[in-house]
């Protein structure tokens, strides 16, 4: 027969192991998940071929204005070299729009300006 502090050793030591276990399944799930949580070095990766649900998402304007994240997207279909006609129907804008808000690029740096970074398009290395 077994002593009761043998038991409560055992009980403890399995207690410990089925713990163990478990942290380690929450572990590999969040990396299958997450890989970048662990092993970020901090980088962004830009998404530069855009959709044209990228493009129309609601996130880009507010009524009529452009968003910043929308006014990002728009920079980076000029950056594509995508035209007035072309950039004002995939963002559902006037190419007057287009226009003016391409002086805006060009002031920006053109091609070599500073990205802004969108969380619902680009990813962190």
């Amino acid at each position: 027969m077994y002593r009761p502090d043998e038991i409560s050793a055992a009980v403890e030591a399995a207690r410990q192991d089925a713990h163990a276990g478990v942290d380690r399944s929450f572990d590999a799930l969040l990396q299958r998940l997450i890989p970048q949580a662990r092993k970020s070095s901090g980088k962004y990766v830009y998404k530069t071929e855009l959709t044209d649900e990228d493009c129309r998402d609601p996130r880009n304007k507010n009524g009529h204005n452009l968003t910043p994240e929308g006014l990002e997207i728009l920079f980076r279909l000029l950056d594509q070299g995508a035209g007035y006609n072309s950039a004002g129907r995939k963002m559902s804008i006037t190419q007057t729009a287009v226009k003016n808000r391409k002086k805006d690029w060009e002031k920006a740096g053109g091609q070599d300006r500073v990205k802004r970074f969108i969380s619902y398009l680009d990813t962190v290395a």
